[in-house]
């Protein structure tokens, strides 16, 4: 598990790092990162479900599958002097549907997208789409 994100799994505690995003039953069931800290995501274990680039900007997303944990790494910005945009890691049979949402809409899928629980739902969403959209103006 990459630094960044090893929160994954432990305690949720009020002075966890500001990185934490989502906890459930107790547990840290989800993480964020800006993407220039994120190193090793997704790890080169994990099943890469769907990757995508589109310019301009060097704009990019993978999406892996690691049994029921989600790894997604989204470039915004590769070519700017800092890269930008987010990583997450999230182990998906902890996380609340509120946690399924925000992810969701980080990623800018459609409003009806039903919450995807599982790998399995997630395989099936991804398969033949495009995910990545034009950048909000």
């Amino acid at each position: 598990m990459p630094e960044r994100f090893s929160a994954l799994g432990g305690p949720c505690a009020p002075d966890r790092a500001e990185n934490v995003a989502i906890c459930g039953g107790g547990r840290v069931a989800a993480v964020y990162s800006p993407v220039d800290l994120a190193e090793g995501v997704p790890p080169a274990a994990a099943e890469v479900i769907h990757e995508e680039a589109a310019p301009p900007f060097s704009r990019s997303l993978v999406i892996a599958i690691e049994g029921e944990r989600l790894w997604i790494k989204m470039v915004t910005c590769g070519t700017c002097r800092r890269v930008t945009g987010w990583a997450f890691v999230g182990d998906l049979d902890r996380m609340s549907d509120e946690g399924l949402g925000g992810l969701a809409q980080r990623l800018r899928l459609p409003a009806d997208t039903p919450p995807l629980r599982t790998s399995a739902d997630w395989r099936s969403f991804v398969h033949g789409r495009q995910l990545l959209r034009p950048p909000p103006t």
